[in-house]
């Protein structure tokens, strides 16, 4: 058997038995939010349960409506109550709070660049949901990675680890790319090529990064 190719990992944490670049790193903003009004909240990643956290600890009174396994996963592990757990996207979100939460009030703490507007599309149609910013992601400058194996598999977490990954290196011909979604997928270059995790999981992309090892 040959020597198997490196895959790294471009993420905000790392994974056990991968090489990872913490390519961006995550600022929690100062906000004062009266969560007191909210009959749910929208959880699509683990550093808005962060950012909840810091803002007021009654959050985990509120039942959540969570983006993932993933993202319900983390929920419960911090002590707070599942309402729902959607199917992995924001498509999911706007159909299944369209179809059977519409009538709650409803916040969702998010980042400061998104990439799906289930919110708006929301309440365009009448559902009573707020947002607020509580954190936003950046490039991390301080990495010390200088170089990439040729030969390597590159795995992607988010598409801003794809946007600062171009800030930094190149995408290789020989290059394999697996990232964990299609809104992750549609940030790649037109040129590179790429395959998708079976599900929106870090254990799924990792899984799919190593089946594209030599």
């Amino acid at each position: 058997m040959g020597i198997k190719a490196p895959i790294y990992l471009f993420s905000k944490t790392p994974y056990e038995g991968v090489l990872h670049v913490p390519i961006i790193k995550i600022n929690f903003l100062h906000v004062s939010v009266d969560l007191s009004k909210y009959d749910a909240l929208v959880v699509t990643s683990k550093q808005a349960l962060e950012a909840l956290q810091r803002i007021d600890n009654n959050w985990k009174n509120i039942p959540i409506i969570a983006i993932s396994q993933s993202t319900a996963k983390a929920t419960q592990a911090m002590g707070a109550k599942l309402l729902h757990v959607s199917g992995g996207y924001g498509d999911n979100l706007y159909e299944d709070i369209g179809e059977k939460f519409s009538d709650l009030k409803i916040l969702y703490p998010r980042a400061e660049i998104i990439v799906s507007n289930f919110s708006k599309k929301l309440k365009q149609e009448g559902v009573d949901i707020d947002e607020v910013i509580v954190y936003k992601t950046t490039c991390n400058d301080d990495i010390e990675l200088t170089y990439i194996q040729e030969s390597a598999v590159l795995a992607f977490s988010s598409p801003s680890a794809i946007t600062c990954f171009m800030k930094k290196f190149t995408f290789k011909d020989t290059h394999k790319v697996v990232v964990i979604g299609t809104t992750t997928q549609k940030r790649l270059p037109l040129h590179v090529k790429s395959q998708l995790s079976a599900k929106t999981t870090m254990k799924s992309l990792i899984q799919s990064a190593k089946k594209l090892q030599l």
